[in-house]
């Protein structure tokens, strides 16, 4: 079935096809007819995909007619066809003079016209591109570049065209044997795990449709609808891509009829593969079933949550001719699944440098509340109605997708303690009245005692760089962070223990400055370019009894480190000498309606395109974030490395504006305004005024650096106690221990200015801290 094309639009820099509702994947193989520009018998690959466009992209092979060693100039016997100056190309030639054959790559420096190109190249030791050294000896010589854009006259025009899929067909051998090279491949570089207990096929005649949530290869997102051809394949859009069981592999398996383009090249050249054809192995369950820990064999990590897909459909109950037709099962369905069934709805929000972007968590709440008081409507107009929407009128569990908290099972459930949903509007009104003091919320008491659900923001390696380092892509803290990159990957990955978008080729790539001036080489152990708005819930967050973070799993497993996942860094020659857990709060102060945007262009004379757009002034609120985590310090006794994991605490990012929306919640919410005060408890307000902190942010009027984050005690100075008795129980031995530990915790600050978040509020943050020296961690901890 061909997809019809109504409007080309092109400018300088690229050129956009629109095609409503094409379903097309990153990397689809397809013909146009009806573009004269474009021939129809030439096979293109689509880019760029969005949900009513696309852009195309071809692979350029021409026959080169002339070469100016001197000017650098190829000029070519058909049009090159290639448009972008940032492409690099590749000369293959025959050398006449020394008989060899030659292939170089090099850079494009300008495109003359369609039939000549201008050639440099990069010179490492001068560090700046050079002009290309060309032979006038060559001959046989052809210019190619892969996945080149296609570039068309410039303008927006309404055309009549259409795209139709070009599908390959290859055997069930061929396809195994590139399958298992992937998975061999895979394993040896440690993306994926060893293989376990393989899967046997089960049929699956109740289920219909599966819905896949976000992961690490974007196009996979959506319902995936059973195949006519086998009950053990699910396809989406127009099967292109697709859930299957292989037999061979004993294992449920996500296929992609695709081109490797990016990020799918980038990981075959991380796994060194070559055969790029063919259906790819994105992604494979290891589990029982559908619903196991879906983990990346080509796909960037990370793996997908499948689940089934629950419709909203109508069933009728008696005579169906003396029925509405909106009331027919046809119909019906139809028109309540797409106004009710908030199974994608993406209510999700937060602040970066550029600003503000999606909903506050009350407006995420305003929505479920919305939607649920117009199916409490719907559900009066009849019992066929009522008994349709009942299933997804259940205001906690849409208050729950609200804050993006996942479904868990009766078990999980009964072992973490989850706020209900008037304990929920109470929290996010005590944040939203103190928007700017967003850390008195963990020594609140509605917010001690509940798991808080949290998403892994990131997680970071770092190292201080000394004077004389020019660059932090080199010298002594790079090759530092890169020499144990690895190690600490996988110990964050033992430790973590969730699906996260693991970065496979970790290293060095970033410099953080501190208020005082100290400078931090970094790097991320997460990819940086995953999606913002995909980011899933996958841990909680509490306080414990003292109030100091504490990171739990779905099921309510703790992720304190243990000497298990830390057993890689010790044995690669570190020693464990510190531990933080701590709150910590980022802060934007609201903008007056003639002051600049966040956007670093946007002046106040002459207004950027973001304020232009920004009609609701979005851009000009004040807005807050709680955020927690650990962070574990480590040395090679030269020098110090820390791994620091950071978690957003869902439900506690507020603007400045969300005050003023209380009146709506009292409106939409089932619940009087007293069981969602939260004031209504006297003894937390005494609490409250028992803390009053001096500038410096701490309790007791002493100097933030006395106790802060970088000045921690000599680690040696602890172990007074070491010498015990060998014959004392251990019993006494346990009651020694925590008494030693109490002596050994530090209540740190971190103020604003001081540390690596420039943008922390200020107050006392409440973090722990424990000095380890050279022991093993404490025995609690493993």
């Amino acid at each position: 079935m061909s997809i019809r094309i109504t409007k080309i639009e092109c400018d300088k820099y690229s050129t956009k096809f629109t095609a409503q509702n094409h379903g097309l994947p990153r990397g689809a193989r397809v013909r146009v007819t009806g573009i004269p520009e474009i021939s129809e018998s030439e096979t293109l690959l689509t880019d760029d995909c969005k949900s009513n466009s696309f852009s195309l992209r071809r692979d350029v092979c021409v026959d080169v007619a002339s070469i100016d060693d001197l000017s650098c100039i190829v000029t070519t016997k058909q049009p090159h066809q290639i448009s972008d100056t940032h492409a690099g190309v590749k000369l293959r030639a025959f050398d006449s003079v020394t008989k060899l054959k030659l292939e170089e790559t090099y850079s494009i420096e300008s495109i003359i016209d369609s039939y000549s190109l201008r050639l440099q190249s990069y010179c490492r030791a001068q560090r700046k591109w050079i002009p290309a050294k060309l032979s006038c000896s060559l001959v046989d010589a052809t210019l190619s570049s892969d996945h080149r854009q296609v570039m068309l006259s410039m303008g927006v025009r309404t055309v009549r065209g259409s795209a139709s899929v070009v599908h390959q067909h290859y055997s069930e051998q061929t396809c195994m044997r590139k399958w298992q090279s992937t998975l061999r491949a895979a394993v040896s570089a440690e993306k994926l795990g060893k293989e376990k207990e393989p899967t046997e096929a089960t049929a699956l005649p109740d289920v219909f449709s599966l819905q896949v949530d976000s992961c690490g290869w974007e196009d996979c997102h959506g319902i995936f609808h059973r195949s006519a051809e086998s009950p053990l394949r699910f396809e989406l859009g127009r099967g292109l891509i697709s859930i299957v069981y292989v037999e061979s592999l004993k294992s449920w398996c996500m296929l992609a009829e695709v081109a490797p383009l990016y990020p799918l090249e980038y990981e075959y050249l991380y796994l060194k593969l070559e055969d790029m054809e063919g259906p790819q192995l994105l992604y494979i369950c290891r589990g029982h079933g559908l619903h196991g820990l879906w983990e990346p064999v080509l796909g960037p990590a990370p793996g997908p949550d499948v689940k089934l897909h629950q419709e909203v459909a109508v069933r009728l109950n008696g005579d169906a001719s003396t029925q509405s037709s909106l009331l027919l099962p046809g119909i019906g369905s139809i028109v309540l699944d797409f106004l009710f069934n908030y199974t994608f709805a993406n209510w999700r929000g937060g602040f970066s440098f550029s600003g503000i972007w999606g909903l506050s968590s009350l407006e995420a709440i305003l929505c479920a509340l919305r939607l649920w008081r117009s199916m409490q409507v719907c559900s009066s107009v009849c019992r066929t109605w009522r008994d349709t929407l009942q299933p997804f009128s259940d205001l906690t569990k849409m208050c729950h997708h609200a804050m993006q908290i996942p479904e868990l099972s009766e078990e999980s459930l009964e072992a973490v303690k989850l706020p209900t949903v008037p304990e929920l509007v109470r929290a996010i009104k005590f944040s939203s009245t103190c928007w700017n003091l967003t850390l008195m919320l963990p020594r609140s008491s509605f917010f001690r005692g509940k798991a808080w659900p949290a998403q892994i923001s990131e997680v970071q390696l770092q190292t201080e760089m000394s004077e004389d380092e020019d660059h932090f892509l080199e010298g002594p803290s790079a090759a530092f962070l890169n020499q144990h990159a690895k190690a600490f990957l996988k110990a964050a990955k033992d430790m973590l223990q969730v699906p996260l978008a693991w970065n496979t080729r970790p290293h060095c790539r970033g410099e953080t400055t501190m208020g005082d001036g100290r400078r931090f080489a970094t790097c991320n152990l997460l990819e940086e370019s995953f999606d913002r708005g995909r980011k899933l819930c996958r841990v909680l967050a509490q306080a414990d009894a003292e109030g100091y973070m504490e990171l739990l799993g779905l099921d309510g497993s703790s992720m304190k480190p243990c000497h298990r996942s830390l057993a890689p860094l010790l044995q690669s020659g570190l020693t464990f000498r510190a531990i933080t857990r701590q709150w910590r709060a980022r802060n934007k102060k609201p903008k007056g309606p003639k002051d600049p945007c966040d956007f670093f262009l946007c002046k106040e004379a002459s207004r950027c395109d973001l304020c232009k757009k920004d009609v609701e002034g979005r851009s000009r609120l004040g807005a807050s974030e709680l955020f927690g985590g650990y962070k574990l310090d480590f040395t090679d006794g030269s020098r110090q490395i820390s791994l620091e994991i950071e978690v957003k605490i869902i439900p506690f990012f507020v603007t400045s504006k969300d005050e003023s929306l209380f009146s709506e919640l009292h409106t939409l919410l089932p619940l009087s305004e007293s069981e969602t005060d939260p004031w209504g408890n006297s003894s937390e307000a005494d609490e409250d005024e028992d803390d009053e902190e001096d500038d410096d942010g701490d309790d007791d009027g002493d100097d933030p650096d006395e106790h802060g984050e970088g000045d921690a005690e000599d680690p040696d100075a602890e172990d007074t106690d070491a010498d015990e008795d060998e014959d004392q129980d251990e019993q006494d031995e346990q009651d020694e221990q925590d008494e030693q530990d109490e002596q050994d915790e530090l209540e740190g600050q971190e103020v604003n200015g001081t540390g690596r978040n420039e943008v922390t509020g200020a107050g006392n943050n409440g973090a722990r801290r424990r000095l380890m020296g050279k022991q093993p961690p404490p025995r609690e901890w493993c």
